[in-house]
């Protein structure tokens, strides 16, 4: 006698599978993008309370005291929190020069107190030296003239300008500019969808540079302090492009999920 057939189930659970491991993807990249947009905001909040912010010259900010062995003790304003001394030989002669900037921060005003700042100065091989004051701002639209502090007139140093640096400014229109290229060559490509997920990638790398700009310093075209800006605008530019990335990420992953679910 024959039994009857009957035929075993079998279910293919892979797409269930996948679909767990899209979920706990969405959600670990979830994660890691709160992490990096709470860092880049952090990160930009540091950058404006250490800010520098530079002191003109006035004959209350400072005072100077001479010493028997020829050198010289400058003792600064109570609020006066931080100071930049930079030695350079001179081109005419065996003197020295030295410029010195001032500063305070919102940070030290806010948090700490510093209290009297003070430099001594002196000549270790008993040469002549001077000092110059760099003022670090504008005059009525120009540049300010550094400030003989001590010493006599170099003439390599006398009527010296300290300049802004533009670098960070040409560096953020050089972005403003691949960020338009990228984007006409993604609109020519847009029925293209492997060049046109590339594109979008390659959108964000200008774009992160030039919102990490504006974190650090505004639209400000110049700056006094280049290298510590460009060291924050990277640094923020790195973590907001890791945060777009993972947001374009899991757009393209939600797609996905729905047309697992559909």
């Amino acid at each position: 006698m024959n039994m009857p057939m009957i035929p075993s189930l079998q279910t293919d659970i892979s797409p269930l599978i996948n679909l767990k491991k899209k979920l706990f993807r969405k959600k670990f990249q979830s994660i890691i993008l709160s992490v990096a947009l709470v860092l880049s905001l952090a990160i930009s909040l540091f950058a404006y309370l250490t800010a520098p912010k530079y002191f003109p010259f006035t004959s209350n900010l400072l005072s100077i005291e001479e010493s028997r062995d020829g050198s010289i003790t400058i003792l600064f304003d109570e609020k006066v929190t931080g100071y930049t001394l930079y030695e350079t030989p001179s081109e005419n002669d065996d003197s020295t020069v030295y410029s010195l900037e001032v500063w305070t921060t919102t940070w030290d005003n806010l948090f700490q107190d510093r209290g009297t700042q003070a430099v001594v100065i002196g000549s270790n091989d008993e040469n002549p030296f001077s000092v110059y004051y760099i003022q670090n701002h504008s005059q009525s639209g120009k540049s300010a003239e550094n400030i003989l502090l001590y010493g006599s007139h170099n003439s390599s140093s006398g009527g010296l300008i300290s300049l802004p640096g533009l670098s960070l400014w040409y560096l953020f229109l050089l972005s403003a500019a691949l960020f338009v290229v990228f984007g006409v060559i993604l609109l020519v490509f847009k029925r293209n969808d492997c060049a046109k997920l590339w594109l979008k990638k390659l959108l964000l790398l200008p774009f992160s540079y030039m919102v990490g700009h504006v974190f650090v310093m505004g639209f400000n075209a110049s700056s006094y302090s280049e290298q510590r800006d460009f060291s924050l605008i990277i640094l923020i530019a790195t973590l907001l492009f890791c945060a777009l990335l993972l947001i374009l990420d899991t757009h393209q992953l939600r797609k996905e999920i729905r047309e697992m679910e559909g």
